[in-house]
């Protein structure tokens, strides 16, 4: 995975390069692409958020690559992939319990919550992640957490909870 991540992410500071300054052939192509998934959060001339996105993915493989846990390696994919959709998806179809002073809902951070605890026991099944009690009760605790920083950040969270989620379950 380290090396798919960074011929990934080179892979994207290229097609922005190219997008930003509309290299030909490309350039509009990718602009008019790339400008269909931008949000709120995306001002300015650069596109940031697919970039973002990836790192977060990316940064925790990176950052344990001299460790053989396997939990603080994938909290980029846990928390953007399963945890942060999960989020997405119930909050926008079942939401309605807005927290406070904010357009993310309760069940939302329900989902985002649920999805990754119930995503890591499920594949405990098939993988021995060898956590005692105390490591699990840690564990559920550290999602927790990252589900409620997830309901609280009004910014692009694609950073910060990864980096969020492996900084605590490194202590594990």
């Amino acid at each position: 995975m380290f090396l798919s991540f960074s011929v990934a992410f080179s892979g994207m500071i290229m097609a922005e390069v190219i997008r930003f300054f509309k290299l030909y052939p490309l350039g509009e192509i990718i602009h008019k692409f790339m400008t269909t998934f931008i949000d709120q959060k995306d001002t300015g001339t650069a596109i940031l958020s697919h970039i973002y996105l990836l790192i977060g993915c990316a940064l925790p493989v990176w950052l344990n690559s001299l460790s053989s846990k396997i939990i603080p390696g994938v909290s980029g994919i846990l928390a953007l992939g399963i945890g942060d959709t999960m989020a997405s998806i119930i909050g926008y179809r079942y939401g309605k319990t807005h927290w406070p002073k904010s357009k993310k809902t309760v069940e939302g951070t329900c989902g985002f919550i649920a999805s990754i605890i119930l995503f890591i026991f499920i594949t405990s099944i098939f993988y021995s992640y060898e956590y005692t009690v105390v490591q699990w009760v840690k564990f559920v605790l550290f999602v927790i957490l990252t589900g409620l920083l997830e309901a609280e950040s009004n910014q692009n969270d694609n950073l910060i909870l990864p980096l969020f989620l492996f900084s605590l379950t490194s202590t594990i």
